[in-house]
């Protein structure tokens, strides 16, 4: 929830004026515009900022407004340090190919994260079908973008294998009709004068053969540590799978649950409804836009943001100390995402002793196979 003040109230009011008008064919915009010159910034209420009001609306501009969109992917674009989303649903696939675009082009352009830093990402979402709803594939196909797939064990299995058996029969397909080439023409045989031809021509084709053994090799790996994988998410030791390296970056995707359970409960998990985008200490944005399809291009959402970064700071700080029981909201992210995953680890050891948990957050884990396609 936002709470705002002064002229970008009028930006609010005409989005709002704007809809009543195409809703219902009146015209209250020219009647409440003088309205604007009595709103007044009320500093008493916080500190003031310049902000700005942006938009998803589909049914204005050529092609929908998706102001939204453009905010989430230049912020991301943008950052050096750190991007913390807390949002109902991550799966905006966009978002993650920015971001790692970004970083790479960075280590491209000399950035050494051992000398200079990682980039870290922070998601608290939602994990659980009442949070997930109907989109667990958009979901896993984020998290596997960035290295969080094997979070999502049932679902990745049959993705994966959706993906990689087509891929591996087209290959041994592919590898055998070359071999039978090979064959047929070695049994042909080749007067001297071709010889030579042919021996370039095995050459290239013994190389192209490899090729595709590599490939297929690839794949054929990938299926066995994908079978090989724990249908409930954790290691032999009982920690959560590790997420996989992603170059440049450390990434922790969480979610949330109640801080007061007692012992011997089963936890209750918090529904996370928060909209909630913060970069590198600077940029805030705040709103209705949940991280999907839908509320980036489809429906009518309204974000606001600004640049303020004492206001960031302290709003960043507050809600990483409540998560966290005040462990991991240190001024250097670094030590905060050790701190985050120290409460991961800690949580997930004491929800398997059935003990109380330490602190709100907890590892992002969904065991379901069911998939779900619709956003």
């Amino acid at each position: 929830m936002g709470f705002v003040t002064g002229p970008i109230v009028d930006y609010l009011d005409r989005n709002f004026c704007q809809a009543w008008d195409d809703a219902t064919g009146q015209s209250i915009t020219p009647a409440r515009a003088m309205l604007a010159c009595r709103l007044k910034l009320r500093p008493e209420h916080g500190t003031p900022v310049m902000a700005q009001v942006l938009r998803t609306q589909s049914q204005h501009g050529n092609g929908g407004t998706k102001d939204i969109s453009s905010l989430y992917l230049q912020a991301v674009n943008n950052t050096t340090k750190f991007v913390y989303i807390e949002n109902q649903y991550f799966r905006y696939m966009p978002v993650a190919d920015k971001l790692r675009k970004n970083v790479n082009a960075q280590i491209a352009g000399g950035r050494n994260p051992a000398k200079h830093g990682m980039v870290y990402l922070f998601v608290v979402t939602n994990s659980n079908d009442d949070g997930i709803g109907l989109g667990t594939v958009s979901t896993y196909q984020m998290l596997d973008a960035l290295g969080y797939g094997d979070r999502m064990p049932g679902v990745e299995k049959l993705e994966k294998s959706d993906q990689l058996s087509p891929q591996a029969q087209a290959l041994e397909k592919q590898l055998a009709s070359e071999q039978a080439a090979v064959q047929r023409l070695l049994k042909q045989g080749a007067s001297f004068s071709e010889a030579q031809g042919l021996g370039n021509y095995l050459q290239d084709e013994q190389t192209r053969q490899v090729e595709i053994q590599q490939q297929l090799d690839k794949i054929r790996q990938e299926q066995r540590r994908v079978a090989d994988l724990s249908p409930k998410g954790v290691t032999e030791k009982g920690d959560l799978v590790p997420p996989q390296d992603m170059p440049g970056m450390k990434v922790l995707v969480c979610t949330l649950v109640a801080p007061d359970a007692p012992a011997g409960k089963a936890w209750d998990y918090v529904y996370i409804h928060q909209k909630l985008m913060i970069v590198d200490d600077v940029f805030t944005t705040h709103g209705s836009a949940n991280v999907n399809r839908r509320s980036m291009e489809v429906d009518s959402e309204l974000n606001i943001c600004h640049e303020h970064g004492g206001v960031t700071r302290a709003l960043r700080k507050q809600m990483w100390a409540l998560h966290t029981n005040n462990r991991g909201a240190q001024d250097d992210v670094s030590e905060a995402y050790l701190a985050w995953s120290y409460v991961i680890s800690q949580n997930t050891k004491n929800q398997s002793r059935k003990q109380a948990p330490m602190a709100s957050l907890v590892g992002f884990l969904r065991t379901s196979p069911n998939r779900a396609y619709a956003d």
